[in-house]
């Protein structure tokens, strides 16, 4: 998202701490390209009641669920769609909430969903990527648990108590993509993207284990507040893991059962599952290995079980761009407007499927 950040800041500079959600964005630093509202989330001001005749949708998850629910509200291609296409004698309206955050996993969408679900009439996650790389085991021991806080949360915490210093790696992480993005070398030469996606890790694994100074003492007593049960073997902790991601996607519906809130949960696309990526793709994109690839497709795979077995809607999306031979993503993990519409299809179909909407 760093590439909608204002000038002379990076997203470091736009997150506050949020006492439920980790962190949000700074409602006072909005600009242009990205648009924050009252309640820190990107996109429209949210409703403060039900209206009949509108159908509220919260569209939840990490950066992509953020792209794809509009930063603006202009951009918002899911909602112009239902809105263009879907309408029906008692839907007059469809208004679709912007509930994504650069680096959330789950429960951070859990938390939302049951903070504002009395205002909701639907909700869709669109997941996976971040939950798996909390998965001991799937992406690497990692030394905490599934629901340790992204580094973000650190961060906003160090940005509200002055200790600015300290956040120079995530600085350098934003500003090193945004580089990445702007300089036709960069964009068009494999050896300088992975030099400078070398030193993009470098800065992240330094702020990652505090050794930036600022929130060290934090992140160690954080850390133990969601670490893993003692004397666990691997196998063990990752179906742990698998559990807890599970577990809420379970509460979620559950909530939405109960409160007549219709639920879909999409497993997101990544780049080395189901496309065949193009020239500029695989400079962006061919570093990810195969064997994250198919940690994480156990993953989604592990995710659809809930629907053969508890018919809870989940979609893995994997094979979404298999008949697309152009260039979609823009990284490891974002898309670009063509791929944000080809995802925004998918979910539409799902939601005819399972919501019962119905295009005219």
């Amino acid at each position: 998202m760093e590439d909608v950040v204002p000038k002379g800041l990076t997203h470091a500079d736009l997150i506050m701490p949020h006492p439920y959600l980790s962190f949000v964005h700074d409602p006072e630093l909005t600009g242009d390209r990205m648009r924050v509202n009252e309640r820190g989330m990107a996109g429209r001001d949210w409703p403060e009641r039900k209206e009949e005749g509108t159908f509220v949708i919260l569209l939840t998850g990490g950066s992509v669920a953020a792209q794809l629910a509009g930063l603006v509200p202009e951009k918002n291609i899911l909602e112009e769609a239902l809105n263009q296409h879907y309408k029906s004698e008692g839907i007059k309206r469809f208004i679709v909430l912007n509930g994504g955050g650069p680096a959330w996993h789950q429960p951070q969408q859990f938390i939302l969903f049951a903070l504002y679900a009395h205002l909701l009439d639907g909700v869709i996650t669109l997941d996976g990527v971040n939950e798996m790389t909390n998965m001991n085991g799937i992406s690497k021991s990692l030394g905490y648990g599934f629901e340790q806080p992204p580094d973000h949360y650190f961060a906003a915490i160090e940005k509200e108590g002055g200790g600015l210093k300290s956040m120079w790696p995530l600085r350098l992480d934003g500003a090193l993509l945004r580089f990445q993005r702007e300089v036709w070398l960069f964009r068009h030469s494999r050896l300088s993207y992975l030099v400078t996606n070398g030193v993009r890790r470098w800065a992240r694994g330094i702020y990652a284990r505090g050794e930036a100074g600022g929130t060290k003492s934090l992140r160690k007593k954080t850390t133990l507040f969601f670490a893993p049960p003692g004397g666990m073997e691997p196998d063990e902790g990752v179906l742990l893991d698998f559990d807890m991601y599970k577990k809420y996607i379970r509460m979620m519906h559950a909530i939405g059962t109960r409160l007549n809130v219709k639920t879909l949960f999409a497993l997101q696309p990544v780049p080395a599952i189901g496309k065949d990526l193009s020239e500029e793709e695989m400079k962006t994109v061919g570093t990810i290995t195969r064997e994250r690839a198919l940690g994480y497709l156990i993953v989604a795979n592990s995710m659809e079980l809930l629907r053969i077995e508890e018919k809870i809607p989940v979609y893995g999306l994997a094979g979404v761009f298999r008949d697309h031979r152009e260039t979609l993503y823009t990284d490891a993990v974002h898309l670009n407007d063509s791929g944000l519409s080809i995802l925004r299809d998918s979910i539409l179909n799902l939601l005819e499927i399972n919501w019962g909407l119905v295009r005219n």
